[in-house]
């Protein structure tokens, strides 16, 4: 029988993708743009970014 077991990734690359998506809503988060709408825009195409600074 097979337990999967939580918080365990199955390769590298996909812990990466996972700590990538991680910053990424963390930093939205920050800045007070939603997950929801962070996500949206993500996978739109059109990713939301801090701004520069001057």
């Amino acid at each position: 029988m097979h337990r999967k077991v939580s918080g365990c990734f199955r390769s590298k690359a996909g812990a990466e993708r996972s700590a990538h998506l991680r910053s990424y809503l963390d930093t939205t988060r920050k800045n007070d743009i939603s997950a929801m709408d962070a996500l949206m825009r993500l996978f739109s195409g059109d990713p939301w970014m801090p701004p520069q600074p001057t």
